[in-house]
């Protein structure tokens, strides 16, 4: 800034030399504060860094950088004084977050001290003390040991809800307890599967499993009798050895009817993949175990 004085004089004061002066204004300083609402907090699940800048000459104009160590992470407008960018990218594990500032024509940069982050995840396994497969009558139950524990540190950031999939048609499951609230740490939880009544796997659409039994086919010939014991007096033994054959035949066909699997008493043992999946905002984990039905 230039400043400059002059004196034109008068009848008693001749004229003064003028003077001109430079007044330099500095930029101010300015202090960045950043802070975040969500520590720790999950993989992928969103969180948002605010930095508060502030100076004793005024309100700070400018941008802010956000930064994980030397990496950028992102940047924002100061608007009045804060500047906050919202990010869901960082990986499992601690950082160091700062948040700079660049300064403007009347304020000085600054650069904010480090936040630490930590970023969290979870696992769904099944105890190492029980098996991952179990065996249950029609109408039984089966029950599993599961663990879910979280990675990276010691409590759940927020809540992971359990559910179920994969059950056989007519079965239900229990999982105690289905939330795992934020705060917690590692948590054992039970799955319990109802196992369908036999009634379910009965064939009742298609009578005789869609094959005819042997009683049927007896009365189906009936009519016809008298006419293959005369067809038989011509023929002689070779008739009887046929005939013998033949309703042979009929018979095991009915047997192997009755022990198929389509058969009306059809009740065949089955293995079914459940998947259980724990789920938290947009991160999920899962696991499986085997059920089989007798």
């Amino acid at each position: 800034m230039v400043v400059a004085a002059n004196q034109t004089g008068n009848t008693n004061f001749t004229a003064a030399t003028q003077v001109t002066k430079s007044i330099v204004v500095n930029q101010a300083a300015t202090a960045v504060r950043l802070a975040c609402g969500t520590i720790p907090t999950f993989l992928q699940s969103a969180f948002t860094l605010s930095a508060t800048v502030s100076s004793s000459a005024g309100t700070p104009t400018g941008s802010v950088s956000f930064l994980d160590g030397s990496t950028p992470l992102g940047s924002s407008t100061v608007s009045g004084g804060v500047a906050a960018v919202t990010i869901s990218s960082l990986a499992m594990g601690t950082h160091s977050v700062t948040a700079a500032y660049g300064g403007d024509t009347n304020f000085l940069a600054s650069i904010s001290g480090p936040l630490t982050q930590l970023v969290e995840d979870f696992s769904v396994s099944v105890a190492s003390s029980s098996g991952s497969a179990q065996t249950a009558p029609a109408g039984g139950t089966a029950t599993y040991s599961l663990v879910v524990s979280p990675m990276g540190g010691s409590t759940f950031p927020s809540a992971v809800t359990l559910s179920v999939s994969g059950l056989p048609t007519g079965a239900t499951a229990t999982l105690t307890p289905q939330i795992v609230p934020g705060g917690a740490s590692t948590t054992n939880v039970a799955l319990t599967i109802q196992a369908p009544s036999m009634a379910a796997n009965i064939d009742r659409k298609i009578p005789f499993g869609g094959k005819a039994p042997p009683l049927l086919w007896g009365i189906l010939l009936l009519p016809f009798a008298g006419s293959m014991r005369r067809v038989r007096k011509r023929l002689g033994r070779k008739f009887s050895v046929l005939l013998l054959m033949a309703i042979g035949v009929a018979a095991m066909a009915g047997l192997s009817s009755c022990s198929s699997t389509n058969g009306f008493y059809d009740q065949s043992t089955k293995s079914f993949t459940i998947v259980v999946t724990g789920t938290s905002g947009a991160l999920s984990h899962s696991t499986t175990v085997t059920l089989t039905v007798q």
